[in-house]
C-alpha cells in the first residue's frame, strides 16, 4: 500500500460520515484518472467505500457507437466493459475493462463531460448526490494541478483549474493526490523549480499533508502500472508522456527520458494537499470561475496560461 501521511489520513476519516464514499476524481482530464490507482487500491484495502470518476476529454456524441455507457444526464455518464469500438482516447472506459478481466470486477468509471465551471459545479452535486460521497480526493498526475498559472512553466493546467473553480463551490470536503513531480514530459511544461516553490506555499498556508513514494514491489504501483498498460495496449489508443515517466522513474530510470521529461526520484513521489488552499493560490480561477460557457471560458484561461511576462523559470541550485 502507499504510506498515506498521517494527517492526509486524519482529514479522510473527520470528513466522512457513516455511510459516505469517497470519490476519487482525475481532474485535469486525459490519463489523470489512472493516477488514482495507487490510492485507490490502497484505501480500498483500508475499508473505505470508493467511487472512481474523470473530468474527461472524451467527445461525448461518440456514444453510443463507441460504448453503452450508463447515462445519468446530457454531462455525466458511467463507463463500464461495454466498448463497441476504438478510438485514440477512452481511457474511463478501457479502465472499466481492465477492472473486469483482471478482477471480475464491475466498476463504473463516471465521466464528466468538458464544461465550464458553473456546470461542471453542478454536475459534480449532482454525481456526489447520487453515489453518497462524503469526500472527493481530486487526482492529477504531474504538478499541473498544483500549480498557480503565473509561472512561465505552468504546464497543461487549464482543465484542472476549471475542475478546482468548480470544487470550490461544490458542499463537499475537498482534498488533493498529484502523482510525480516534473513529469509532464513531452511539452517539458511545468517547471521543477516553481513546482517545488509552490508546495513550500502550501506548507506556508497549512494545506499540505506530506507526500510518500512508489516503490517497484508495491502491490499498489504493481496495479497501477498494469491498469495503464491494459488501457495503451487496446487498437488505436495513445499513451501517456507523464505515466510513462513515472513508471520509469520506479524501476530505477535517471536522467532524460525519450518523452523529453527528466526522470529523477522526485518523479515517483506523491503529494497531499487541501484543495481549497490550493485553488485559493491560483490566479486564474477568478477570471474564469463565473463564466458560463466552456468555449468562450476557454480562451480567457489560456491568455493567462500562455502570457509570457510571468515568473521565469528558475534553475534548482545543487
Amino acid at each position: 500500500m502507499l504510506n498515506i501521511p498521517h494527517r492526509f489520513e486524519e482529514e479522510i476519516i473527520s470528513s466522512l460520515s457513516e455511510g459516505k464514499k469517497i470519490l476519487l476524481l482525475g481532474s485535469g482530464g486525459s490519463f489523470d484518472v489512472v493516477a488514482a490507482l495507487p490510492l485507490y487500491y490502497t484505501l480500498r484495502l483500508k475499508g473505505y467505500e470508493l467511487e472512481i470518476a474523470n473530468y474527461s476529454l472524451v467527445d461525448f456524441s461518440l456514444f453510443p457507437q463507441l460504448a453503452e455507457p450508463h447515462v445519468v444526464n446530457n454531462n455525466i455518464v458511467g463507463a463500464n466493459a461495454l466498448i463497441k469500438g476504438n478510438v485514440e482516447h477512452f481511457p474511463e472506459g478501457h479502465l472499466s475493462a481492465w477492472f473486469k478481466s483482471g478482477y471480475n470486477e464491475d466498476v463504473i468509471v463516471w465521466m464528466l463531460r468538458k464544461q465550464a465551471a458553473p456546470d461542471l459545479i453542478v454536475s459534480l452535486t449532482q454525481l456526489a448526490e447520487k453515489l453518497n460521497v462524503g469526500l472527493i480526493i481530486m487526482c492529477s498526475a504531474g504538478t499541473h494541478l498544483i500549480m498557480k498559472g503565473d509561472e512561465e512553466g505552468c504546464g497543461d493546467m487549464l482543465h484542472s483549474t476549471i475542475a478546482l473553480a468548480a470544487i470550490r463551490q461544490v458542499d463537499v470536503r475537498s482534498l488533493i493526490f498529484t502523482l510525480g513531480i516534473n513529469t509532464d514530459g513531452s511539452r517539458r511544461s511545468e517547471s521543477l523549480f516553481n513546482s517545488l516553490e509552490n508546495i513550500q506555499g502550501y506548507v506556508m498556508d497549512g494545506g499540505y499533508y506530506g507526500c510518500c513514494a512508489l516503490e517497484q514491489g508495491m502491490d499498489s504501483f504493481l496495479y497501477y502500472k498494469s491498469a495503464y498498460e491494459y488501457i495503451v495496449d487496446q487498437p488505436m489508443h495513445n499513451k501517456s508522456p507523464v505515466h510513462e515517466l513515472t513508471m520509469t522513474s520506479v524501476l530505477g530510470g535517471f536522467g532524460l527520458h525519450v518523452t523529453g521529461g527528466f526522470i529523477s526520484p522526485l518523479s515517483s513521489q506523491a503529494h497531499f494537499f487541501d484543495a481549497i488552499t490550493v485553488s485559493n493560490r491560483n490566479v486564474i480561477i477568478p477570471y474564469v470561475e463565473s463564466i458560463p460557457s466552456y468555449d468562450d471560458m476557454v480562451p480567457v484561461a489560456l491568455r493567462i496560461i500562455q502570457n509570457p511576462n510571468k515568473r521565469p523559470r528558475a534553475v534548482v541550485e545543487a
